[in-house]
């Protein structure tokens, strides 16, 4: 039965494509591709990278991708499922009748019909008298209102005596005290606003923990980009030279990239650095503070063959 690896090799061999070529427009290391070629894919980082680069390779060659697809699924190991016990069946005994409701149903007729009346009665007397209250000051307020009588003139000011001169204080003191403490410097918010002309394009969902931040991708080279945040992806997909995605994460963030040289990332308008070589893929936690690079999936070693005696 042929393999993944063995119609790819087949379709790349039936063009008289190279696979330097191919790794070169891809952005992927050429060792990887030969892996794939070679069915081993404990010679990748792992294998989410490898389904990614075997649909770029695919793409690449015009492969039919619902059938590439069938096959990666039939890679990935079955899921075990969990049987749900069989609830034990609990009787719940008849709740008994309570004893208002009998002292209800022995009462009579008569007096039933006399509570009903006056509690109507109680309600249409507080209905007139609501309305009634509302009525009077409404009523009060048309009246016209008397005439103001004339205020008495008012009377003359007594003569008041001159103060003593008291010595004016000099000008530098007052101005001093005055002058208050210095004005400390604005302290500049944890968030900055996105430039004009790059929006946010997702976000982490309103309910998750910790502090927002913005993270902007900017793309040199062709790179395919993952990045997740409180549960929830916000960037998938592969991104062109020049193109930029700003989103706004809660926490942390986790990047993946399959070309660390090629990408360029902000974390609240400040760039973390460089993240790898070019061509090569590159795990990054993002926080407020910035970045922190974890170190590559050495590859898988061969086994040793026994020395021959």
């Amino acid at each position: 039965m042929r393999t993944i690896g063995d119609r790819l090799r087949a379709e790349r061999e039936k063009r008289g494509i190279t696979i330097a070529k191919i790794a070169a427009e891809l952005r992927i290391n050429p060792q990887y591709l030969q892996a794939i070629e070679d069915g081993d894919p404990d010679r990748l980082p792992g294998g989410f990278f490898y389904r990614a680069f075997v649909r770029q390779y695919a793409r690449y060659l015009k492969v039919d991708e619902e059938e590439i697809e069938r096959e990666l699924e039939a890679l990935r190991p079955p899921q075990p499922s969990a049987e749900q016990p069989e609830p034990f069946p609990v009787e719940v005994p008849p709740e008994p009748p309570s004893r208002f409701a009998d002292a209800l149903n022995r009462l009579p007729l008569s007096l039933i019909a006399l509570a009903l009346v006056l509690a109507g009665g109680a309600a249409v007397y507080s209905i007139w008298f609501q309305n009634r209250t509302t009525a009077e000051p409404s009523r009060e307020a048309s009246l016209p209102s008397p005439p103001a009588s004339p205020a008495p003139p008012p009377s003359a000011p007594p003569p008041q005596e001159p103060a003593p001169a008291q010595p004016q204080p000099s000008s530098a003191p007052l101005a001093a005290s005055t002058a208050g403490p210095p004005a400390s410097p604005p302290v500049a918010p944890a968030y900055l606003p996105p430039p004009q002309g790059v929006t946010p394009v997702a976000s982490a969902p309103p309910e998750a923990q910790g502090a927002r931040f913005s993270v902007l991708l900017s793309a040199k080279e062709d790179v395919w980009v993952s990045l997740a945040s409180a549960g929830k992806t916000l960037v998938l997909g592969i991104l062109k030279p020049g193109e930029q995605r700003r989103v706004e994460a809660a926490g942390s963030a986790k990047l993946v990239v399959g070309n660390a040289g090629g990408i360029e990332v902000l974390v609240n308008e400040r760039p973390i650095g460089p993240i790898g070589p070019r061509g090569f893929p590159r795990t990054v936690l993002l926080s407020p503070e910035g970045g922190q690079v974890l170190p590559p999936k050495p590859p898988a070693q061969p086994p040793s063959e026994p020395p021959t005696v």
